[in-house]
């Protein structure tokens, strides 16, 4: 006849307890006890691009009160893309090319772009819309704000922010690197550049 081992409700007490002994040996609960976030330590993210762009309707920006630049840009429909063209240049290319003046911005979560305002044509002639933009960096140089289109007008609406929002921290970069960053692979110097081509329709691409 088989001998039944019985276990009290205190020898599975014991044992539970040198398994938990076992199991959390070496291991400090305390580390990972969820605790408030420490808002004082700064992040520094290193800026590896800069979108050359006008804001959505949806996102709130500010435009920095000094730092701008006149340059000449050919604006590449079919990717978004802009492409900072040198002067000589942008003379063999007169039809595809504007003048913008490009303003530093940056949106609420903290990000840079520039803000291309498209110049009057060697004419005189202003697009409204182009015109409109002028005005919206007069006021984003004081208020955050978004901005609407509005074809009634001929131009954008300006909403400013409701709320009492800081003012944005720029980051430490002289316009020449926010240049630098921005248009890293757009750049336009010499007839061999796949954009001349293309407007040239060579097919030797």
């Amino acid at each position: 006849m088989k001998k039944i081992n019985k276990t009290t409700s205190k020898d599975q007490t014991d044992e539970e307890q040198h398994s938990k002994k076992k199991t959390l040996s070496g291991f400090d609960m305390s580390k990972y006890v969820a605790k408030p976030i420490d808002s004082g330590i700064v992040l520094h993210r290193p800026i590896s691009t800069i979108p050359v762009k006008k804001p959505n309707s949806q996102q709130f920006f500010r435009i920095h009160p000094t730092m701008e630049i006149l340059v000449n840009v050919i604006e590449w429909k079919d990717e978004g893309t802009f492409y900072l063209i040198d002067y000589i240049m942008a003379q063999t290319l007169v039809e595809q090319t504007k003048r913008v003046i490009l303003h530093v911005g940056i949106f609420l979560n903290g990000n840079p772009f520039l803000f291309p305002v498209p110049q009057p044509d060697e004419r005189g002639n202003w697009n409204s819309w182009h015109k409109s933009r002028s005005r919206v960096v007069v006021e984003a140089k004081e208020n955050w704000v978004r901005i609407q289109s509005d074809k009634s007008i001929g131009g954008y609406q300006v909403i400013l922010a409701e709320g009492n929002i800081v003012d944005p921290k720029w980051p430490d970069l002289t316009i020449e690197q926010y240049l630098s960053t921005a248009f890293t692979d757009a750049i336009i110097n010499d007839e061999n550049h796949s954009i001349v081509k293309q407007l040239r329709g060579n097919s030797n691409l």
